[in-house]
């Protein structure tokens, strides 16, 4: 591994190439199963202690998140940043399904739209924080806000709109409000969202389902999934467990980590390969073959 330093964002557009940032701004990337040290983004460019993100359609181009309102793009060996898109708020979540269309969601309730460039933001949601936000197409995105109850909002190529919203229970008698916190969408009839005390909703194009509950321990954990399937999801969090989906219904939870060094971000870019990372510059490996890291 070419960085110890924490990893916290990591994009895999194939079964065999994923790239990843970490908490310094540094790209690393993995082919084959061998990482290295790829084009390092300017450190002018980073903002310590603000979101850090990276969505890949491919290997050679990809989009981050350097905090502040500030984007870049990689396109195969040298960064171009974009600049600060977003002085209205702290941007924490990117999505992009082709080269051409991109969605992005901020603190204070806003989404971008790239095509080419990237828009100004526009207010979705008035009261809240939006969390997570994932796309299939230029025609469908899904995203997740910290509101309470948490809130939902669809993107159809031309604007945002909220939807009926997934209908959390209440932990622990109450004494902690249930959120949203993220968002995984295989296709525009096919997302898992989940909340901060583990449970996970189903999106079928029409409605939520109920929750489920997927894993007591990963209760008030930092979640982080992918969907690159219908009827499956990989479910990391900050206590270092990742927990499959299928289905609908959770399988069997594996403990990766420890709860101090922790998961911060998993890809995957088939139902059978995933790459989860975390602190330490740890990276593991799910293969359906064999389920081992």
């Amino acid at each position: 591994m070419a960085s110890r330093a924490t990893l916290v964002s990591v994009s895999c557009p194939t079964t065999s190439r994923c790239l990843a940032i970490d908490e310094h701004g540094h790209l690393v990337s993995l082919v084959r199963g061998v990482w290295s040290s790829s084009s390092a983004i300017p450190a002018t460019e980073v903002s310590a202690n603000s979101p850090v993100a990276i969505s890949c359609v491919a290997v050679t181009w990809c989009q981050a998140i350097l905090g502040s309102g500030t984007m870049a793009l990689f396109h195969g060996s040298t960064w171009t940043s974009f600049g600060v898109v977003d002085n209205v708020g702290d941007i924490v979540a990117l999505s992009c399904p082709t080269t051409r269309f991109c969605a992005a969601v901020d603190d204070a309730g806003n989404a971008l739209i790239y095509r080419g460039t990237w828009s100004a933001p526009n207010a979705v949601d008035g009261g809240g924080q939006l969390q997570d936000v994932s796309c299939t197409d230029s025609t469908f995105c899904m995203a997740v806000s910290s509101d309470t109850p948490g809130t939902t909002y669809r993107f159809n190529g031309t604007r945002w709109s909220e939807v009926a919203a997934p209908n959390p229970s209440t932990p622990q008698g109450g004494s902690e409000p249930n959120t949203l916190s993220a968002v995984s969408c295989a296709l525009s009839t096919y997302c898992v969202a989940l909340d901060d005390f583990g449970e996970a909703f189903v999106w079928d194009g029409r409605s939520w389902s109920n929750p489920v509950t997927f894993d007591n321990n990963l209760q008030n954990g930092g979640d982080a999934l992918s969907c690159p399937a219908k009827g499956f999801c990989m479910v990391v969090d900050d206590t270092g467990m990742a927990v499959p989906i299928l289905n609908g219904s959770p399988g069997t939870s594996r403990q990766l980590d420890s709860s101090s060094i922790g998961l911060n971000d998993v890809s995957c870019a088939s139902a059978a390969r995933c790459v989860a990372v975390g602190g330490h510059g740890r990276v593991y490996n799910y293969s359906a073959s064999t389920n081992a890291s």
